[in-house]
């Protein structure tokens, strides 16, 4: 079963009741640890969370998580001793990241990209905040936004002049290619299958800490990982990877490294299969 949220799981109370062991994935838990930026939905997750959610997780056998969460959230469920964390795999093969050509303009374009639906959770409003006035002061900067919105979105309508929005695309390995950097601002986070393809193409990135975001990202090594909501240190790391071309290299290298060695589907099979096989 995947993902306590889904009301597929609720399926797990009867599965159980008839002595099926069932195993559990899930990239998060929406209520404990997963939050909504509105009341209503903090207030209706957070009910869920602790009366079904909670259930559905008593009914596991095993609970696999794709990123680590609180000791003791885990202790206090009661499920701490029947959790494992293996995370989602991913197929570095089809990312890589476009050469620069030589001899290359100067000042060389950099593009800056956020990938994913333009919701409040994903914290978009935080990025063209912070990344939008830099077009000022650099001019070779591309800042795009890819991903669904719904007609007459007002970032949209407020940003159309400074950046570029896509819409909903199927090439995102294309896309990434071109991109230098990576922003993922979400306020929530599971396990990013975005910042999973933005680190495969070697894309220096910069992400909230949040989630399985400092899972993925080894802060000022394989990227930058900020304070939710901090627009101030967003655009701080973004000047600094603007200006250093260096660093923009460096990390993004050594997030292709980490992608490779930590969770290509290689990696995640091997760990899947010493599951089944106990």
């Amino acid at each position: 079963m995947n993902k306590i949220l889904f009301w597929s799981s609720l399926s797990m109370i009867p599965l159980r009741l008839r002595g099926y062991r069932i195993l559990l994935l899930t990239d998060t838990l929406v209520g404990m640890t997963w939050w909504g930026r509105t009341l209503l939905f903090r207030l209706c997750s957070r009910l869920y969370a602790w009366t079904l959610g909670w259930l559905i997780m008593l009914c596991a056998q095993k609970i696999i998580f794709f990123h680590p969460q609180p000791e003791r959230l885990l202790k206090t469920l009661g499920v701490w001793k029947k959790s494992q964390v293996i995370p989602t795999g991913i197929d570095p093969a089809p990312y890589h990241h476009a050469p620069v050509p030589s001899p290359s303009p100067s000042p060389v374009p950099i593009t800056i990209t956020y990938v994913g639906r333009l919701e409040s959770v994903k914290g978009v409003d935080d990025f063209l905040a912070a990344a939008a006035p830099l077009k000022n002061q650099f001019p070779n900067v591309t800042i795009q936004v890819v991903g669904w919105y719904k007609e007459n979105h007002p970032l949209v309508a407020q940003y159309q002049d400074r950046v570029t929005f896509t819409g909903l695309r199927k090439d995102i390995p294309e896309i990434l290619s071109k991109t230098d950097i990576f922003v993922l601002p979400s306020y929530s986070e599971g396990l990013s299958n975005a910042l999973m393809e933005a680190m495969a193409s070697s894309c220096a990135c910069v992400a909230t800490d949040v989630g399985g975001n400092a899972y993925l990202l080894q802060n000022g090594v394989s990227g930058f990982l900020f304070p939710v909501g901090d627009r101030e240190a967003l655009q701080s790391h973004l000047r600094r990877l603007i200006e250093d071309p260096a660093k923009r290299k460096m990390m993004g290298d050594a997030a292709r490294k980490r992608i490779e060695e930590w969770f290509s589907w290689d990696v995640v099979s091997k760990m899947y299969r010493t599951l089944f096989a106990s």
